[in-house]
């Protein structure tokens, strides 16, 4: 018996309308799928059919026919159909006479557009196949899947786990994922420090990709663009902080890899208003950490303030990790003396500090010989708020980088006398990613990564408890 194939225009994705499958799915049934690929075979194609063929890793060709399992498919499309308008028609004939069926928008029109409709008969000038004509609500496939690490419960391992793979809902991104960079605030969310996260859940909040299909309302973004996310993922834009140009204090966020699955898959989605371009001269895995330590550090590093012109200014930075070795080359562009602070006898923390102009590295039990201008604390270790008020002098600011802190031990109100200042940072803005992103390459930042498999993610998360990772751990998918 024939089946005939009738792609018409077929995007990646078709738009959510509940119908029933889409055609991305229906391809996945592994009859189908092995017909699919057997009929692309590299020619030149539309786009379309380039794109929706490279998620199945296989080439593409507009027109070809194929023996599977003693059935022939055909592969074809038609313009123009019967009751699209000036639309393409989607139609795909199952063996059987099962079909599925849809409009989706062309000339002057958004790519991504498609949704499947119900029809009575085939519309004029489709080829029937032989059978009863069954429409897509008659149709039940599995969704595609991808490879994830799935946190369950805080503080067990993370859970290699295949997973549907998300549809872009119309004002996000579908991203596949070519590196996550692996972030202090991943441990925390594992170890059950912060209290709020979705379960199951896919950690990873530093992620670079590219851009595999847009929700239909998206702007500005084009299918393979290299792009990357950060922690804050959604605000609400309504709320008093969001009004007042403070969308970090929103009160309604979603976060990255807490409470939106994040980068420890092949593939993600995320909020287009929380999506970045990435800059000229990154590798993907050197990208990563620029998504969370740097836009967390360069947030931080604009709370101490000011430099004096004319004056030295000297920076501390206690606990020289992944976020400390980008706000030092942030710092040292703009002139300032680097301070650096490690766990006491971390004497591999102190070289890499002064390989990147520290002017002087210690313990974090020594008082630095020069009194500092302004200090920021990455390491979550709440005693050290009192350290580094020790150090700065009056007027000084002392700046809480991270986003979770053992509990600060009471300390004498003459050390914060004298004008001197603490204060914390809560995630980001747009605007710091956008300021911090064209920054970056000026510099120019170089990020120090160590590179894993996706499937090293708890090796990767117990390294950096364990302090032995000299920069940031990045997760590649495929690697």
């Amino acid at each position: 018996m024939l089946a005939l194939f009738v792609l018409c225009g077929l995007p990646a994705f078709a738009a959510q309308g509940g119908e029933g499958p889409y055609l991305f799915d229906v391809l996945k049934k592994p009859t189908y799928l092995a017909a699919w690929k057997g009929i692309l075979a590299g020619e030149s194609v539309p786009d379309w059919v380039s794109h929706y063929a490279k998620i199945f890793d296989a080439p593409a060709t507009p027109s070809k026919s194929v023996a599977v399992g003693g059935e022939t498919y055909t592969l074809a499309w038609v313009r123009k159909a019967h009751d699209c308008g000036d639309n393409q028609l989607n139609v795909l004939f199952l063996p059987g006479g099962k079909r599925v069926g849809g409009c989706l928008a062309t000339a002057g029109k958004r790519a991504g557009s498609a949704n499947l409709i119900p029809r009575s008969k085939p519309p004029v000038g489709v080829a029937r196949s032989s059978g009863t004509a069954l429409w897509n609500e008659d149709i039940v496939m599995p969704p595609p899947k991808m490879q994830a690490m799935v946190l369950d419960r805080a503080g067990h391992p993370l859970r290699a786990a295949e997973l549907p793979l998300p549809k872009p809902e119309p004002n996000q991104i579908l991203i596949k994922v070519a590196a996550c960079g692996v972030c202090r605030t991943d441990l925390h969310v594992f170890d059950g420090d912060l209290t709020r996260p979705k379960l199951p859940l896919v950690l990873g909040h530093e992620i670079v990709g590219r851009v595999e299909a847009l929700g239909d309302s998206v702007r500005g973004f084009a299918i393979g663009e290299r792009v990357g996310v950060p922690w804050l993922g959604f605000t609400d834009g309504t709320c008093f902080y969001c009004r007042s140009g403070r969308e970090n204090l929103c009160d309604n966020p979603r976060f990255t890899g807490y409470q939106i699955d994040g980068g420890y898959a092949q593939y993600t989605v995320a909020d287009a208003r929380y999506v970045f371009p990435i800059p000229e001269g990154y590798g993907d895995a050197e990208a990563a950490p620029l998504f969370c330590a740097g836009l967390i550090g360069y947030r931080s590093f604009k709370m101490t303030g000011e430099a004096v012109p004319g004056q030295p200014s000297r920076l501390g930075i206690y606990g020289f990790g992944a976020a400390a070795h980008i706000v030092a080359q942030v710092a040292r562009h703009q002139g300032r003396e680097i301070y650096a602070l490690t766990r006491p006898g971390d004497e591999k923390a102190q070289d890499f500090a002064r390989s990147l102009g520290a002017a002087w590295a210690g313990g974090s039990d020594e008082t630095p010989p020069d009194p500092l201008d302004s200090a920021i604390i990455f390491a979550s270790v709440g005693a050290l708020v009192p350290a580094a008020l020790k150090t700065v002098r009056k007027g000084g600011v002392v700046v809480c980088g991270g986003i979770h802190m053992s509990d600060i031990p009471s300390f004498p109100y003459d050390i914060l006398w004298e004008e001197r200042v603490l204060r914390s940072v809560a995630n980001l803005t747009r605007d710091d990613a956008r300021e911090f992103l064209a920054l970056a390459p000026k510099v120019p930042v170089k990020t120090t990564v160590v590179p894993m498999k996706l499937s090293q993610a708890n090796e990767a998360l117990n390294r950096l408890r364990k302090g032995e990772l000299t920069g940031a751990a990045v997760l590649i998918p495929g690697g």
